[in-house]
């Protein structure tokens, strides 16, 4: 009909990150993970109350009574060993409360998903201490070494793994031309907030996929180092022992991590995963490009490219619009008025220029030309009165962001009035911005469209697993980085994939459904963030708080009056 001819119709909500890399369905509750054998379950139960039970039971011999004990001395960390016996004839059976993993028979199921499900949650031993406590079951196995190196050296192994499929997913993408040369994003992460962390990693995600490719772990700290002065001066054989295994593999500034775990990857890259790195999306105050591009991993011929953050990028017209506002702060314009101040340069408005300018940048991915077009359109539409439009370079028509456009659209401009026009002296002070910005070298540099948010979100993911207020050693620290690449890559089908490969005989039913609902959940939260309408509300309640605050601030101004 032609009434609907010009109905805007909201448009459709883009699938979620996690939505691509997990490839669920919120309505599937067991495909994802039936390759799984899972017919085991553990229950916590009362000892009283299985010994009751096992007395109203008889012995099959004869008939006769039947006792149940733990027998003394066998016990190891959360696993027992029970014993029945009859009271008359003394026959007696004997079994474990935990299967031993496979291949491993001083090692129980049980102590050995303790140790995971807490490195998981972000705590150790003391805490599996207390939680056993409190649950009124045995202490934890206090072979913490072992059970660490188990997991350690299990979790790499599945990681890797990960992270080779995704290398080969990203190269597969195109499958009528397979491309072993990817864009990446680029980042590094500290476990101590500023620059003088012992620990850190840096990691590489794909750019179309949105997963891990890799992850290098660094250290400054080892503790067999701090122990060699105490050894005597002729026991060399320790200390060359120590020198084969110290896990110290930095030295210098905390922040040249970046750049040393860069140079690592890229070296690696075509000898693990069979790929290239052809373009680096990174921070643009990182030192990690020069150090690759230096470094020269693929010969002297092959052109590193760099490549920049969409969201970095649109926050430079914030801060460098706040920081020109601070620098004129008491210096009056042309009008015989300041910079900032009501209807002018607020920080409101700030926000909302940066918003608009990051807008333009990702409506016009591949369009060189058009993204710079729109960014001055925001420029002109700002500084548009009624007396002098400026709309040349708006969008035009009934999808237009542009109300003006709209209503020339409507056939009701002569109704249409313009609010909130920033002052002339205004628009031309800050113009000198506007073209800093708008410049092709730059933004020639963000036609992908593509952000650092993947990378923000695995960090996120890590420093849940190794909290940034507690110290742990590389090998913690490696756990932690490679359980989130797992999740983070496959959901928590890559945790059953890990105690697999500790041995674990029987997931569980329990396990399996958990962690399956657990990647559900994420799932639909992920979905839900992805609306249109959540994100539009959330934009709109920060642009709330932010003018509530810019009114608290004029209301409180010491000699402003």
């Amino acid at each position: 009909p032609a009434s609907n001819q010009n109905v805007v119709r909201p448009r459709p909500t883009p699938p979620s990150a996690s939505r691509k890399k997990l490839g669920l369905s919120l309505v599937s509750e067991c495909d994802h993970f039936g390759e799984f054998e899972a017919r085991s379950r553990n229950f916590i139960v009362n000892f009283v109350a299985l010994e009751t039970l096992i007395k109203n039971l008889g012995c099959k011999k004869c008939g006769g009574v039947v006792n149940i004990e733990e027998v003394e001395g066998e016990r190891n960390g959360l696993a027992s060993k029970f014993c029945i016996m009859c009271t008359s004839c003394h026959h007696d059976f004997s079994v474990w409360t935990s299967d031993k993993c496979t291949g491993r028979p001083n090692m129980f199921e049980t102590n050995i998903r303790l140790f995971y499900g807490l490195r998981c949650i972000g705590r150790g031993l003391d805490s599996g201490k207390v939680l056993c406590a409190l649950l009124n079951l045995p202490p934890p196995s206090t072979a913490r070494g072992k059970y660490t190196d188990l997991l350690h050296e299990s979790i790499e192994t599945v990681a890797k793994g990960s992270m080779a499929a995704a290398a080969k997913e990203a190269v597969e993408l195109n499958l009528n031309e397979p491309n072993t040369d990817l864009s990446i994003a680029f980042d590094g992460s500290w476990q101590k907030r500023g620059f003088r962390s012992k620990n850190g990693y840096a990691t590489i995600t794909n750019l179309d996929t949105g997963k891990v490719l890799d992850t290098e772990v660094l250290t400054k700290f080892c503790s067999g180092c701090s122990k060699l002065p105490k050894l005597p001066p002729k026991d060399n054989a320790k200390k060359i022992q120590h020198e084969r295994n110290c896990v110290k593999n930095y030295e210098g500034a905390s922040g040249g991590m970046e750049g040393v775990g860069a140079v690592t990857m890229f070296n690696r890259s075509i000898a693990e995963k069979g790929v290239r790195y052809m373009e680096m999306l990174g921070d643009g105050d990182s030192k990690a490009f020069e150090r690759v591009k230096s470094a020269q991993p693929y010969g002297p011929t092959f052109d590193i490219r760099k490549i920049e953050c969409v969201g970095h990028v649109e926050k430079r017209m914030g801060t460098r619009l706040r920081n020109l506002k601070q620098k004129m702060k008491g210096i009056k314009l042309s009008d015989d008025k300041p910079l900032g101040g009501a209807h002018r340069l607020t920080d409101k408005r700030i926000d909302q220029l940066q918003s608009y300018y990051g807008k333009a940048i990702r409506d016009n991915s591949g369009d060189l030309q058009g993204m710079r077009r729109a960014v001055w359109a925001t420029y002109c539409h700002s500084r548009s009165t009624d007396e002098k439009p400026e709309h040349q370079l708006c969008p035009e028509g009934p999808n237009s962001w542009c109300k003006y456009n709209i209503a020339k659209h409507e056939g009701t401009l002569s109704s249409f009035q313009h609010k909130n026009s920033l002052p002339e002296p205004v628009v031309e002070a800050i113009r000198p911005v506007y073209k800093a910005l708008v410049a092709p070298d730059l933004l020639r540099k963000c036609l992908h469209g593509k952000t650092q948010n993947v990378n923000e979100s695995f960090n996120n993911v890590v420093w849940t697993r190794v909290p940034k207020g507690t110290f742990v050693g590389k090998k913690t620290l490696e756990i932690g980085v490679w359980d989130s690449v797992l999740t983070f890559n496959d959901g928590n089908k890559g945790r059953l994939h890990t105690l697999e490969q500790l041995g674990v005989r029987d997931l569980g039913k329990f396990t399996v459904r958990a962690l399956h609902r657990l990647d559900l959940e994420r799932l639909r939260k992920a979905e839900k963030a992805a609306e249109d309408m959540t994100k539009d509300a959330r934009v709109k309640k920060r642009r709330q708080m932010l003018a509530e605050e810019e009114d608290l601030n004029e209301d409180y101004c010491p000699g402003g009056f």
